[in-house]
């Protein structure tokens, strides 16, 4: 690797460091718990569609997140007895199509996401920061009914919530992107 490329990770990674110390700060004026951190790399600005889960890009997709699962079922991708939640992540990672927005907790694997085929281009990439004052695991029992009543129209949640998985390690990919999601439980986003 040429000293060059060396010189810009290494600013980008002092940048973050900088980033996380404020947002650490800042955190610990409201909250006494730590925060979890974490990052997305994106490598475009999609405007009004950034940090938008691929299922409300297109309102068509949320009338047939059922029948998604179903034929993950069918495909042999999840098993009949898997959780929705679990259903939600292969469904991420095999269609691309879910109400999960994939996460890293490492820096570096979000900056390769922001330069990702970036080679011939002079577009920049974009690396969100997040601090999170709450996560779950995504095998916590209040995750499941929560996502199953929102599915089945019990819980009515606010446009804007979400809830942030911590670290899930149920596919190989996700091990490799030390992943989490952030999971969105409306039925239209807002921006």
């Amino acid at each position: 690797m040429n000293l060059d490329y060396m010189e810009i990770i290494s600013s980008y990674i002092n940048l973050i460091r900088k980033e996380i110390e404020g947002l650490k700060l800042n955190h610990s004026q409201y909250f006494d718990a730590g925060i979890l951190v974490a990052f997305r790399g994106e490598p475009s600005d999609y405007g009004q569609k950034k940090l938008m889960p691929s299922l409300f890009r297109n309102l068509e997709y949320l009338k047939k997140e059922h029948h998604l699962f179903e034929l993950l079922c069918d495909f042999n991708f999840v098993s009949n007895n898997s959780s929705n939640i679990e259903k939600a992540i292969e469904a991420q990672h095999y269609t691309a199509i879910s109400r999960m927005l994939d996460i890293s907790f490492n820096s570096l694997v979000a900056l390769y996401f922001a330069c990702e085929n970036k080679a011939n281009e002079n577009n920049n990439g974009y690396i969100f920061i997040f601090a999170f004052p709450e996560h779950y695991s995504p095998h916590s029992k209040y995750i499941e009914d929560f996502y199953t009543y929102m599915l089945d129209g019990r819980h009515i949640p606010y446009s804007k919530n979400f809830k942030v998985f911590s670290h899930s390690y149920s596919n190989d990919r996700i091990k490799a992107q030390k992943g989490g999601f952030i999971f969105f439980q409306a039925r239209i986003i807002i921006q």
